[in-house]
């Protein structure tokens, strides 16, 4: 375990696979605040033994988050952030079975990808992603989006090129007024479909093997 007591970071903070860490819990629990001087970018390239990473206290972060290629990480957890002035991405992370961003009001952009196990997704008081959401290649059995209002770009979901789809009941983006280019639902399991404030979008619905 590699335990931080740090409240704020005003660089970056970047544990790379070079530097041979094999902890498998990584976590900050009292750290509020990340910010960086090197782009606005706050890289995460975590060690290959980590199956956990939390940042329970963590609320503003200005830059990005990258999460890549880490075969046994199963949690993420960002549950106080309420900003992140970058994108976020998680790749390649094929044993993630939760990620939670519950307080997390707006986004950029984000990406997460090739996730086989079934996941657990809360962002659950988004209100608005500036540019896109792309889920791509993850088995999303819980999608809490329920408050999401506007994409800036488009919204995917569904496999793109491992096959992996998703498992969902329902599909709920009950408050989704508009999707200002592209919506694209795939192969997402034959889930109920309920998008009851939808009145916009700009460019492409598209429905593929519902």
């Amino acid at each position: 375990m590699v335990t931080s007591t740090n409240r704020s970071v005003f660089l970056q903070i970047v544990i790379d696979v070079y530097d041979h860490i094999q902890a498998t819990d990584l976590q900050f629990p009292e750290l509020t605040t990340v910010g960086s001087l090197w782009l606005g970018q706050w890289a995460i390239l975590v060690p290959q033994f980590l199956e956990r990473l939390q940042f329970p206290s963590l609320e503003t972060i200005s830059g990005y988050i990258i999460i890549v290629d880490y075969p046994v990480l199963n949690t993420v957890e960002f549950s106080s952030v309420t900003s992140v002035g970058g994108s976020i991405s998680i790749k390649g992370c094929p044993s993630i079975e939760r990620i939670d961003f519950q307080r997390l009001l707006h986004a950029r952009w984000m990406k997460i990808a090739g996730i086989q196990s079934a996941l657990d997704l809360s962002f659950s008081n988004l209100i608005s992603v500036t540019q896109s959401i792309y889920l791509e290649d993850v088995n999303v059995s819980t999608l809490q989006m329920q408050v999401l209002e506007t994409v800036g770009q488009d919204f995917f979901l569904g496999p793109k090129s491992t096959g992996t789809t998703p498992s969902l009941n329902d599909l709920k983006l009950n408050k989704l007024r508009s999707v200002n280019r592209s919506l694209t639902l795939r192969s997402y399991g034959g889930a109920n479909l309920k998008l009851p404030n939808l009145t916009h979008v700009v460019q492409d619905l598209s429905l593929i093997h519902i």
